[in-house]
């Protein structure tokens, strides 16, 4: 009987672990998107950043306003990615028996996470501001 139970129940325990190593991979996917995404949008906006150190700011007053602008960009991109998920969820669980949709600890550490990633890699692609040489940016455009 031991043995014909473990047989039932291995599918759905298969099936459970191999969403869960989907969704970590599709974690891992948006991580290292929104890190690359936000490290090109900083990168992209180096004469800006010499144009605004020449007339006058901080590099640590640059780097907050950055970061606060990366940060308002992800939490409109997180607010659809969570929008998607539920309503995902909710398809899901109508089509699979015994299926539960995520409950609200794993999205808000699922947002927690992915915002982390955007800020430390908005902090990580301005940190060489301080040594940016200003008058060489101004003159490469």
């Amino acid at each position: 009987m031991e043995q014909r139970l473990d047989e039932v129940l291995a599918r759905p325990q298969f099936y459970g672990n191999a969403i869960l190593c989907f969704a970590a991979f599709a974690l891992l996917l948006a991580v290292i998107g929104t890190y690359g995404v936000v490290s090109y949008a900083v990168a992209q906006r180096l004469h800006e950043m010499g144009v605004r150190l020449a007339l006058g700011t901080t590099p640590a007053r640059l780097r907050v306003q950055l970061l606060r602008q990366g940060l308002l960009t992800i939490s409109v991109g997180v607010m659809g990615g969570v929008s998607g998920g539920i309503l995902t969820g909710r398809f899901l669980e109508s089509l699979v028996d015994g299926a539960k949709p995520a409950n609200t600890m794993t999205y808000a550490a699922s947002v927690l996470f992915i915002a982390m990633t955007a800020a430390s890699g908005i902090w990580v692609a301005t940190r060489p501001i301080a040594r940016l040489d200003i008058m060489e940016i101004l003159r490469t455009e």
